[in-house]
């Protein structure tokens, strides 16, 4: 079985000495989980996989609507993605530094 963020993209019941591949055209980009088991539905191996699609990605907009950046403060935004027809499936992660912290040379 694979599965990214409970999404799952393979579930086959192989046979002994099966080999399969994923290619990376049909994966979309994210940590894809993947879990091989036993007939007791035992996990017997599990992979994390890697995969960067850049057919997969696309730009996000964010409207940042109220500032005040203190430690821990909350920031009011709007993230929209007119390229995604279904955007219930975008996963996103936001992430704000000082520049001085960045030009600081160790």
């Amino acid at each position: 079985m694979a599965h990214i963020r409970g999404e799952i993209l393979l579930e086959h019941k192989f046979e002994q000495n099966t080999q399969f591949k994923l290619l990376p055209d049909d994966l979309p980009s994210g940590v894809i989980h993947l879990t091989i088991f036993d007939n007791n539905h035992s996990p017997r191996a599990e992979r994390l996989i890697c995969s960067e699609n850049p057919s997969k990605k696309g730009n996000l907009n964010v409207k940042v609507t109220d500032i005040n950046l203190t430690i821990l403060s909350k920031i009011n935004s709007t993230i929209s993605a007119a390229q995604f027809s279904d955007t219930s499936k975008i996963h996103t992660s936001i992430s704000i530094h000082s520049n001085d912290l960045l030009e600081q040379k160790y």
